[in-house]
């Protein structure tokens, strides 16, 4: 089997495998985020952030469904990646959770940074506990940071690829960050495995006609019957404040 097809097996097995998890738990480890001093998401990972480790020459980051449920996709993203020999020891693997409003179990720890809505589409509708200040800040952003945090870092100098696998919600995420997301490198190769959402950004005007059979721009009673089609995130019209930010 070559390695890409490897690969490939990996990435859907990722998004796809299913797990038990009992209840919902916030992941143990914490991304600080350096432009609101305090605040943090919660994430799990398969290896240190801090420490120096040239085997790494990918970075997948596994996004979570709406059940909120990080630490089984980490735990999806790792028994996918045993199947593949070597991948555990050349991946780094990075399940972040971002949480909205009403969701995070127990009280609200002491600078968690959560969505008022559903980070999903990119929402800066942000907020910081346990006290609830609001704060403007896209999750689109936060991974910004993070993957720039992760590759001018120096720790992981053969990294190659950057992957993300999202299912469900969590694909949704993914589709819609591989539009807009504002970090590149020349250095390394993105992927973006997209699983099950239950909706897609469209970059153009045009929707698919069961009439034509084809995709065209709708006409004019049925922009008048549905105005919003092309907002965000269905959409490129009506953005968000993260796609206006001057990168």
């Amino acid at each position: 089997m070559k390695w890409t097809l490897r690969v490939a097996l990996l990435l859907i097995l990722t998004a796809t495998f299913v797990q038990t998890v009992n209840a919902l738990e916030v992941a143990p480890l914490k991304y600080a985020i350096e432009s609101h001093p305090g605040a943090h998401v919660p994430y799990a990972a398969s290896h240190p952030f801090d420490q120096p480790n040239p085997r790494i020459t990918r970075i997948l980051f596994s996004i979570h469904s709406s059940g909120f449920d990080a630490l089984q996709y980490y735990k999806n993203a790792q028994q996918a990646a045993s199947r593949v020999p070597n991948a555990l020891d050349q991946t780094l693997i990075v399940a972040p959770q971002f949480f909205e409003q009403g969701v995070v179990p127990g009280s609200i720890p002491s600078g968690l940074l959560f969505w008022r809505s559903s980070p999903y589409r990119g929402s800066g509708r942000a907020a910081i506990g346990p006290e609830v200040k609001n704060v403007s800040l896209s999750a689109y952003a936060v991974v910004d940071a993070w993957l720039e945090d992760l590759i001018a870092s120096g720790n992981f100098p053969r990294v190659q690829e950057i992957v993300f696998v999202g299912h469900s919600a969590g694909g949704q995420f993914v589709q819609r960050y591989a539009m807009v997301g504002k970090y590149h490198s020349e250095k390394v190769r993105f992927r973006y495995v997209v699983s099950a959402p239950s909706s897609y950004a469209y970059s153009s005007e045009e929707r698919y006609s069961v009439t034509s059979r084809r995709f065209v721009v709708p006409d004019a009673s049925t922009l008048e019957q549905c105005p919003s089609y092309n907002h965000w995130g269905y959409g490129l019209d009506e953005p968000y404040g993260y796609f206006v930010t001057a990168q």
